[in-house]
């Protein structure tokens, strides 16, 4: 619980605007203090045996 205080923190403290996180525990504590949002998905690369 300690590191969701301090990324809270120091979020809050830098002037973000927003944390992305897929942390129940972070989203829990932190949605009262900053906007808590899910992690974009992203395609996965493809393999240089794709490539040819």
């Amino acid at each position: 619980m300690k590191a969701d205080y301090m990324i809270t923190a120091i979020a809050r403290a830098r002037g973000a605007k927003c944390i992305y996180s897929e942390d129940a525990g972070l989203k829990k504590f932190a949605q009262d203090y900053i906007d808590v949002r899910p992690l974009p998905n992203i395609e996965r690369q493809m393999s240089i045996e794709d490539a040819f």
